[in-house]
């Protein structure tokens, strides 16, 4: 179940990513393995943003379910993919004043490889030319129903220290994925953005960097 966490800053964005089970050559994917994403801890358009468990502010709408579902092959592939999403309420300014948003992270695509060594026990790396592409949907609260659309984002970001602490290709619940993602990268693109108003459309251009940390449910 999706843990209810809030946000500070001129931002919330979350994301998160995958790990997951296979077997043999030709390897099927196996899944989907739900993951749960308690927060992150990010740098959007030059701003420092917490989203992990117990920051400040009682948001006034219940948390949406995450739907981000991981995937994995075995050998000889060795490789991850990942598809979903999930969300995020956040405050713009100091709890408890400030308006709320509504982040909903899509992951439009999602793959790369895992080899076993490193300080936990499989390293994850992400693919090109494609690497994690996502799209942020952020809606004004209230209302608690995504009728107000402020902005939307698009990025493609590569995975840097990605750390999976469990069995591989057997995915078990309770095994943990972190990982750190950014749009500054060799061939990368800033932030896109459209539908914008203020102070979203400010992150058009600019680049975003995440640190996550995920558990298989």
């Amino acid at each position: 179940m999706h843990r209810s966490r809030t946000l500070t800053g001129v931002a919330a964005i979350a994301v998160a990513l995958v790990v997951i089970v296979g077997s043999a050559a030709p390897a099927a994917a196996t899944g989907p393995h739900p993951l749960d994403v308690p927060g992150a801890q990010m740098v959007m358009a030059g701003l420092t943003i917490d989203t992990l468990p117990g920051d400040q502010g009682t948001p006034p709408c219940t948390q949406p379910a995450d739907s981000l579902n991981l995937f994995a092959y075995g050998p000889p592939a060795s490789r991850w993919t990942m598809s979903g999403g999930f969300s995020e309420l956040f405050q713009l300014g100091n709890p408890p004043s400030g308006a709320w948003y509504q982040a909903d992270f899509s992951i439009l695509s999602a793959l790369g490889t895992y080899a076993a060594g490193g300080p936990a026990n499989y390293l994850f790396n992400s693919s090109g030319p494609n690497h994690v592409t996502m799209q942020v949907r952020i809606y004004a609260i209230p209302p608690c129903d995504r009728s107000v659309l402020r902005c939307v984002i698009s990025m493609r970001m590569v995975m840097l220290n990605g750390y999976y602490t469990g069995t591989l290709p057997a995915v078990a619940s309770g095994n943990q994925l972190s990982f750190t993602l950014t749009t500054n990268f060799t061939g990368g693109t800033p932030m896109s953005v459209s539908s914008c108003s203020a102070p979203f459309v400010s992150w058009g251009g600019q680049h975003a960097s995440m640190s996550v940390g995920t558990t298989v449910i």
